[in-house]
């Protein structure tokens, strides 16, 4: 197997619901980010020899396989091959290790992975065909855990387990007013400047949006007494509330991975080294518990432990479920998500993974630490990690 690096990391900024991206096509919005990728180092020698993005919503301008769709929107070569995968909140990172992958085994010198979700578009409902089509769970799996209680979304899930666990709802609040403010500073710092293309309004398929989007729309000066007062989403003892949870959003990443030698042939500057992937798996009702399980199984693999790893990019659906890792693991705090996370960001559900490997790749190139660790949670009982190394 040949080692392999990332050569490039782009993403759009993240734009709100009804946001200054609701307009584009999702094909369009990510053939943009593709074609912002011609003529780098990257891909001097032309398109990759495979695209795999991560998608969750399939619905509507998100079906036909997207990446194929974002290949032609790009004027790449109609031979250029393209693959669209889910695995929920996961994709774009399991998009990303298919990537690796490919050029791990000698199938392409080069793949391009990454993630899109246009969710003023193609809203999370869109996909749960509780009608004429029916139930993504079939009636096999929902008697499984009839007994149990039934199979619940993941935020109630992790709602109930945060409950049961104690945690704090100041604590959560504050993280969510963290993850804010340490947004804030990394726009103000340019730390996001190397990964982000602006997305001109030079629009699109028709339909609404506000013009030029240069940076992230969510982060903003939290007001601690108004996270405070929001009420609890779903039971009235809860402690999930949208002021500590991610906001839904629009956007895409691209992040281009060669075989290290052909790299080092060939010139490039590499971001970052991929070391190993992990995941976990549980109950699809088990929010936390699949986090923890990814973590180990990526250390494991790789031959490292938690003291190796000097940054921690977790995926913030929820600050519960960061929370709740911190507290079981062990983990340091202020090695998580020091350029904030989804909950101030937003969370365009396939490209989130996708997103966190690309801060994370741009972090380790300038030097902010040596290994990086990436773990996303995601519904149906998984998560999924992968760590990255400085390229000295």
């Amino acid at each position: 197997m040949r080692s392999t690096v990332i050569v490039d990391a782009v993403r759009t900024p993240i734009g709100l619901r009804n946001g200054g991206l609701s307009g584009w096509h999702p094909a369009d919005l990510v053939g943009e980010l593709l074609r912002s990728l011609d003529g780098r180092d990257a891909l001097a020698g032309g398109p990759p020899g495979d695209v795999v993005l991560g998608c969750v919503m399939a619905a509507g301008a998100q079906t036909a396989n997207i990446a194929r769709s974002a290949v032609l929107a790009a004027g790449w070569p109609a031979g250029t091959p393209a693959l669209t995968v889910d695995r929920q909140e996961a994709s774009g990172l399991a998009a990303f290790e298919v990537a690796v992958a490919t050029v791990a085994t000698g199938r392409c010198e080069v793949a391009l992975a990454g993630g899109v979700e246009l969710m003023s578009l193609v809203p999370a409902a869109a996909t749960v065909g509780t009608g004429e089509f029916g139930h993504p769970y079939g009636p096999r799996a929902i008697a499984r855990y009839e007994a149990s209680g039934g199979l619940i979304p993941i935020a109630v899930a992790a709602d109930r387990e945060a409950v049961a666990l104690g945690l704090d709802r100041r604590e959560l609040d504050e993280w969510a007013c963290a993850s804010h403010e340490r947004a804030g500073a990394a726009h103000r710092d340019g730390r996001f400047a190397a990964e982000l293309v602006h997305m001109a309004d030079r629009r699109r398929s028709g339909g609404v949006g506000a013009g030029d989007v240069e940076a992230d729309e969510g982060p903003r000066a939290p007001d601690r007494a108004a996270f405070a007062a929001f009420p609890p989403t779903f039971e009235a003892a809860g402690l999930v509330t949208a002021a500590n949870s991610a906001p839904v959003g629009d956007g895409a990443a691209a992040v281009v991975v060669s075989a290290e030698d052909g790299a080092r042939a060939a010139g490039q500057r590499a971001l970052a080294r991929v070391v190993g992937f992990g995941v976990g798996a549980g109950d699809p009702g088990d929010a936390f518990g699949p986090s923890g399980r990814a973590v180990a199984d990526v250390l494991a693999r790789c031959g490292r432990t938690l003291d190796d790893i000097d940054r921690f990019e977790f995926h913030e659906a929820r600050a519960a479920d960061v929370v709740a890792w911190l507290r079981s693991s062990g983990a340091r705090g202020d090695r998580v998500n020091p350029c904030g996370g989804a909950i101030a960001l937003g969370d365009p559900l396939g490209m989130s993974g996708a997103r966190l490997v690309t801060t994370l790749a741009h972090a380790l190139a300038r030097g902010e630490c040596r290994q990086g660790l990436v773990c996303v949670p995601a519904s149906g009982g998984q998560a999924m990690a992968v760590v990255l190394e400085r390229c000295d």
